[in-house]
C-alpha cells in the first residue's frame, strides 16, 4: 500500500511540475502599435511601440514604451530583426492599432496583413488607418506618450465610427473585405495637425489600394446616409441668402431619421441607380431673426434639399473617380445578375454608372425660439 501511495505521488509531482509550454512575458515584446511604410528600395520601413512592463517590488509596476524599427522584404524578417534589438520575440497579441503610411497603402494591402492572418496570437480587433507621409513619424513623434498614444487613436476612430459613420474596420473585417467580389473598402485617413495626429478623413480604397482620394469628414456623413448607416442624426450647414455684400450667414440644423430608396436597373449591360434620400430636420441655429411661418419653412426645406442633393453629387462623383464600391452596387449585380457580372469588366462598368440622386428633406422643429 506503502509503495502504490509512493508511486501515486512520485506520478502527481510530475504532471504538477509546471506547464511545459509557458510562455513568460519577459521573453517577450509586447506591441502597442505598428507603423508601416515603404522605401525608395521598395523595402518595408516597420516600426512598433512596445510595452515594457518593470517590476518595482511590492506589486507595484511600472509601464513605459519604447520605439523599434527595422527595414526588410516583408514583415516576419522586420519582427526577427526587431527582436534582436529587444528582449524577446514580437507578440501582437496586444496590438491595438496598425498605421500605414499613404505610399505602401497605395498598393495591394494585403501582404501586409498576411502575417497576421496566420498567427493565433493576433489582435484581430486591432483598428488600422492610413497615414497621410510617414507613418512611422506619426508613431515616433510623440514618443514618451507612445504607450497612451495608440489608445487615444484607437478611442478617436471609434468615436469617429459613432457620429460621423466612418466605417468600423479591424483586422479581421478588412479580410472580409479584401476577398470580396469589388475589394473596395473605406479606412481612416489621418494627419498631422498642430502637432498631434487626427482624422482629417475618410480614405478609399479600389482593389485592395488606396485611390488616393479621400472624403473629408462631413462627406462621410453624406455617405453613411446613402448607405443607410445612420443611427444618429447629423449637424449640417446650408448657407443662406444675404442681402450683404460680402456677409455669409449660415444655419445650422440636425439631420435625422434618414432612409435611402436605392434601386438598381439594369438593361442589357447599362446599369442605372435611383438614390432617394428622405430625412427629417430640426433646426438648432439660425441667423435671421424673424417669426417663423409656412413660407419660412419651405425655403428652408428648398435650401437644405438643394444644397444637401449638390453635396451628394460630389460624393457620388468621388467614389466614382476612385473607383470605390462604397455603396455596394457590385454585391447587388453578383446576386441577382450573375450572367451580367460574368460578362462586364466591373473595374470599366463602376466609373460610368448613372446614378440619379434626389433628396426630400421635411425641417420639423426650430426650437424654442418662435
Amino acid at each position: 500500500m506503502s509503495r502504490l501511495r509512493v508511486l501515486f505521488l512520485i506520478v502527481t509531482m510530475i504532471f504538477l511540475s509546471g506547464c511545459w509550454d509557458q510562455q513568460l512575458l519577459r521573453d517577450k515584446l509586447m506591441i502597442s502599435g505598428v507603423s508601416i511604410d515603404q522605401n525608395e528600395e521598395g523595402k518595408l520601413i516597420v516600426g512598433v511601440s512596445s510595452i515594457d512592463v518593470t517590476g518595482k517590488g511590492g506589486g507595484q509596476f511600472e509601464i513605459n514604451s519604447r520605439i523599434f524599427t527595422a527595414n526588410s522584404g516583408n514583415l516576419v524578417r522586420a519582427g526577427e530583426l526587431m527582436s534582436y534589438q529587444g528582449t524577446g520575440s514580437i507578440e501582437l497579441s496586444k496590438t491595438s492599432l496598425l498605421l500605414i503610411g499613404e505610399q505602401v497603402a497605395s498598393h495591394d494591402i494585403y501582404p501586409l496583413f498576411d502575417v497576421h492572418y496566420r498567427n493565433v496570437n493576433t489582435n484581430m480587433g486591432a483598428r488600422v488607418a492610413v497615414v497621410k507621409g510617414s507613418a512611422l513619424q506619426a508613431l515616433t513623434k510623440n514618443a514618451k506618450q507612445a504607450k497612451k498614444l495608440t489608445g487615444s487613436l484607437v478611442r478617436l476612430i471609434t468615436m469617429e465610427e459613432r457620429k460621423k459613420g466612418l466605417p468600423a474596420e479591424n483586422v479581421r473585417s478588412l479580410l472580409t473585405e479584401m476577398t470580396g467580389p469589388e475589394q473596395d473598402f473605406i479606412l481612416p485617413y489621418m494627419e498631422q495637425s498642430g502637432g498631434k495626429l487626427q482624422i482629417g478623413g475618410a480614405a478609399l480604397f479600389h482593389n485592395r489600394a488606396y485611390s488616393g482620394i479621400k472624403l473629408t469628414m462631413n462627406q462621410m456623413d453624406v455617405l453613411s446616409m446613402l448607405q443607410g448607416k445612420r443611427t444618429q442624426g447629423i449637424t449640417y450647414d446650408i448657407q443662406l441668402p444675404s442681402r450683404e455684400t460680402g456677409t455669409i450667414r449660415m444655419a445650422s440644423l440636425v439631420v435625422k431619421d434618414t432612409h435611402i430608396d436605392k434601386n438598381i436597373h439594369v438593361s442589357g449591360k447599362r446599369i442605372t441607380v435611383d438614390l432617394h434620400l428622405r430625412a427629417q430636420a430640426d433646426l438648432v441655429e439660425y441667423p435671421n431673426l424673424i417669426h417663423f411661418t409656412d413660407t419660412t419653412y419651405a425655403e428652408l426645406r428648398r435650401l437644405t434639399s438643394e444644397q444637401l442633393l449638390e453635396d451628394i453629387k460630389k460624393v457620388i462623383t468621388a467614389i466614382q473617380k476612385a473607383n470605390c464600391d462604397a455603396l455596394d452596387l457590385a454585391e447587388h449585380i453578383v446576386a441577382f445578375y450573375p450572367g451580367l457580372w460574368s460578362s462586364i469588366k466591373w473595374d470599366t462598368v463602376y466609373p460610368n454608372i448613372q446614378m440619379n440622386p434626389s433628396v426630400d428633406v421635411k425641417v420639423e422643429s426650430n426650437g424654442v425660439l418662435k
